[in-house]
């Protein structure tokens, strides 16, 4: 399950002492990039239910939340994990099932920023 959220959500990052890592998704209906990456990234939501949470965010609906967030462009995809945010880094090939599943199972292809 993917849940839209706005900067609110992001205070118990903070607040609470255990937050499951969160997979973060900042798109726009308008790209097309962001459009074709969403069955993906549904898929990976239903798989790994019990171990991650999945948000996104309308990137241009909220640019102050993207710009804290050090998204450069949609699609962005982070993970915050253990106190930390990662950028899953954009391939040459673009996002896809494979790549994000690798990234975020084995810890790969993250960023710290």
């Amino acid at each position: 399950m993917i849940k839209n959220v706005d900067r609110n959500y992001f205070k118990k990052f903070f607040e609470e002492e255990e937050v499951k890592p969160h997979v973060i998704k900042f798109y726009n209906d308008d790209c097309e990039l962001c459009v074709s990456l969403q069955p993906d990234y549904e898929r990976l939501s239903s798989e790994l239910v019990e171990t991650h949470d999945f948000i996104k965010i309308d990137a241009f609906g909220d640019p102050t939340l993207s710009d804290l967030l050090s998204a450069g462009g949609v699609p962005t995809i982070l993970l915050f994990k253990g106190g930390n945010f990662y950028e899953i880094v954009y391939p040459d090939g673009g996002y896809n099932y494979g790549y994000l599943k690798e990234s975020l199972v084995e810890n790969k292809n993250l960023k710290r920023i």
